[in-house]
Formats: C-alpha cells, sequence, structure tokens
C-alpha cells in the first residue's frame, strides 16, 4: 500500500522547486514531450507525441510518494484539461503529516562505506547540528516511509568524526545502496532526525535514470508504462482527466508548468546577450525540429561558460535578469 510522504521531506529528496508553488486547482500546460523524457522513452514512443501540442489543465490532485523497494520519490498528478464554461473541482491535498525541516546535509557514498560504518566530519555544514553531541550515543534515523533505524553513533574527537556503526550494515543491506548515492540527512524543527535516498544516475536504454543496477528492471523498476503514457497522452488531447507521475530523479524538467510563467515567456521572447543570473545567453536558436507542433525545449542555448556545451531547455526556465523597469517592459 502506498504511504504519502511527508511533504518537506519529499521536496527535500527530490532536490526540486518547481512543484512547490503548483497545488490543487493551479492552472498549468501539460506538454507530452517532458512525459515521454520523463520516462526515457524509446525513439518510437518519441514518435507518438511529437506532433501533439501542449494541453492547459487545472491540476486536481498532487501526492507526493516514495517507492517502497528504492525510497525514489516521486508524485502522482491528476490533471483536467481546460474546457470553457465547465469548472474543475479539486480534491482536497493528500499527504502526511508535515513537520517542517530545519537542518539538512548530504552525504555521498563511496566504496568503503558500504562495509562496516559511515563516518562523517564535523566541518561539513550543519553534521553537528543533526548529529548532536559529541559523544558516543544511539541514534533513531527514520527513513522516508517512517520506519526508525537504530544506529550507534561513535565520535572520535581527534578527528572531529562521527561514526555510524551498529546498524549501518543493516541499513545498506535493506536499502541496496551503491557507492554513488546520496543519502539526506534531515532534522525537523521538533527534532526528528530522517534520512532520504538519491539514487545515482543510471544509465538504461539510453536515458539516465536513478534506480538500483542490478535489478535490471524495465524503466528502473518505475510504475509508468508505456500504455500509461499513451492513455495520458489521448486523454489529453481528448480532454479527459488523466493522471501522470512525475519522478524528479530523472534530471530533467517536469512535464507540467504553470500556465502563467509559460505565457509570459510566449509574449517576451529570449535574445542573444539577455542576462540570467552571473551569465548570459551568448547564442540562441528555435530548435523547431527537436518536437515539431510543439514549445517543449524549443530553444538552443550556448551559455557564456567555459566548457559548457548547448543544451535544449524551455525559455521558461531560464530567468532573466533585468536592470530596470523599462528593460523588463
Amino acid at each position: 500500500m502506498e504511504k504519502h510522504v511527508n511533504t518537506c521531506v519529499w521536496h527535500a529528496c527530490a532536490g526540486v522547486r518547481h512543484l512547490k508553488t503548483l497545488t490543487s486547482s493551479s492552472t498549468v500546460y501539460y506538454f507530452p514531450q517532458g512525459h515521454v523524457e520523463n520516462y526515457g522513452a524509446s525513439t518510437a514512443v518519441k514518435a507518438l507525441c511529437a506532433n501533439l501540442p501542449a494541453t492547459k489543465c487545472e491540476i486536481v490532485s498532487v501526492e507526493f510518494l516514495a517507492d517502497q523497494a528504492t525510497d525514489e520519490v516521486y508524485a502522482r498528478i491528476r490533471l483536467a484539461p481546460h474546457v470553457p464554461g465547465i469548472a474543475v473541482n479539486p480534491r482536497p491535498e493528500i499527504a502526511a503529516e508535515v513537520n517542517r525541516l530545519a537542518k539538512a546535509f548530504v552525504r555521498r557514498l563511496d566504496t568503503c562505506d558500504l562495509s562496516r560504518e559511515l563516518s562523517v566530519f564535523d566541518k561539513q555544514l550543519n553534521v553537528k547540528e543533526i548529529f548532536m553531541k559529541k559523544e558516543d550515543m544511539y541514534l533513531k534515523i527514520g527513513d522516508i516511509h517512517g520506519k526508525v533505524w537504530n544506529f550507534w553513533k561513535t565520535y572520535n574527537h581527534a578527528q572531529s568524526c562521527h561514526s555510524l556503526t551498529s546498524g549501518w550494515p543493516e541499513f545498506v543491506a535493506s536499502k541496496k545502496l551503491s557507492a554513488g548515492d546520496d543519502l539526506l540527512f534531515m532534522k525537523s524543527m521538533d527534532g526528528e532526525i530522517t534520512v532520504g535516498v538519491r539514487r545515482r544516475p543510471v544509465n538504461m536504454n539510453g536515458a539516465f535514470l536513478g534506480g538500483i543496477q542490478e535489478d535490471k528492471l524495465p524503466n528502473g523498476g518505475r510504475k509508468c508504462t508505456v500504455e500509461d503514457l499513451a492513455e495520458a497522452m489521448g486523454k489529453a488531447f481528448a480532454k479527459l482527466e488523466f493522471q501522470v507521475l512525475y519522478y524528479p530523479s530523472v534530471g530533467c524538467s517536469c512535464m507540467i508548468h504553470d500556465a502563467k510563467e509559460v505565457e509570459k515567456t510566449e509574449k517576451k521572447p529570449l535574445f542573444v546577450g539577455v542576462r540570467v543570473s552571473k551569465d548570459s545567453i551568448k547564442g540562441i536558436r528555435n530548435n523547431t525540429m527537436r518536437w515539431c507542433g510543439s514549445s517543449w525545449k524549443q530553444v538552443e542555448v550556448a551559455w557564456d561558460l567555459p566548457g559548457v556545451e548547448e543544451e535544449s531547455t524551455n525559455a521558461w526556465e531560464i530567468e532573466p535578469v533585468f536592470l530596470n523597469r523599462k528593460e523588463q517592459e
């Protein structure tokens, strides 16, 4: 049975800001091409949505979930295409009790961390606040599903180092951790410690997906199938309510985006030389051959940074920096 995850923990593990501002009744655009990209589908599947336009929708509900086997976070989003004259009744938000986070740090695992113990040094930001006392003690740490793990923590004063010993090998085996995985340790305002797992990218079917490599499951063991993709795209095109699963660990853009942001960029196109944070766009061209009939990642950008290659991106994901109000208008 799926269990809804604390939303603060979910967003911290996801590492993306996009869904934080989207709730039930938010108006968004659904991009079939982004859905296929998040799935990591083959060329044949991509052809199904090549000419499909974006669909304006309202979010009916958002559920923040985590896979029981891999701890990978994902969201189930139900969407209702916008039909003039027909109102959408958003469903109440379904989520675990929110316990806001106070501190967090990330520890990337290497091969030597997978045996007897995990060591973390005080010099890393927030380690002292989360692991607390500089002494040997038991720590109770919950995982993303709410299961509590008991660890014996030792402290090496000479090296200013905390080490999880007893309980650590069992945790590694249960979570099937690998070198390159990230552990996200979080402490709530109430003092509870939670650990989340961000899987290292695994190359499967030509796309890099977060997952457990040795399982060799289709699509990284994800719950979305080609049939699910086809059903969602078909219902969106027919203006019927549908649902999508979004996996932020894939690293690609979400298939839904705030309607106001998308429409704003369509009214004000980008141009060469526009400032973006501390950088600027060196070159830009319309990449219409990528997805005919869709504005998904139609902007090919060459950043003014050494060693950074050109990339296809969405215009609404670029945040220009304007010096004055006149330049912004």
